[in-house]
């Protein structure tokens, strides 16, 4: 019964103290949510277009992979694009010409390389390059991707600018 004479929470602390503080973390809270992040959606987008590489697969990875996809990052499910272009090329393996001393290529069997355009809108943050959904793309990326009937992982090779 102290607590309801006193108005006051172990002595020290008042009720109309705590409801003060709340609605301070409230308002804190608001102006973060509404000025701080900044987003790409907030920021004006332009479509780009920029290529993935997944390196030594199977034969029927790469003939997965259409014109048309839906490409998603697989660990996050966001959204990164859609494929407008697919190459597919022989996975080549460089070795050393014990005769020659030279470094020579040759294809490995039954693997293969595909490359593929991806085009999406993208913000220029002056920093990075970002999707609507904050997804940041930029050359060197590992990504583990997915798309129709395929997934895989591989690098961002290329961004067209």
């Amino acid at each position: 019964m102290k607590i309801i004479e006193n108005r006051k929470l172990f002595g020290k602390i008042n009720i109309i103290d705590i409801c003060i503080i709340l609605v301070i973390l409230a308002i804190l809270l608001f102006v973060y949510m509404y000025f701080g992040r900044t987003t790409a959606n907030a920021m004006q987008t332009e479509k780009y277009t920029f290529q993935y590489e997944m390196q030594n697969v199977t034969e029927q990875t790469a003939n997965s992979v259409k014109v048309g996809d839906k490409v998603y990052d697989n660990e996050t499910n966001v959204y990164i694009g859609e494929v407008v272009n697919v190459e597919v090329n022989e996975h080549m393996v460089r070795s050393v010409n014990r005769e020659t001393n030279e470094f020579v290529n040759s294809p490995f069997p039954d693997k293969y390389n595909v490359v593929m355009t991806i085009e999406n809108n993208l913000a220029d943050t002056g920093k990075d390059l970002k999707t609507v959904d904050d997804y940041v793309v930029k050359v060197g990326k590992h990504v583990y991707l997915r798309g129709g009937l395929y997934a895989g992982s591989g690098y961002i090779v290329y961004i067209e600018r």
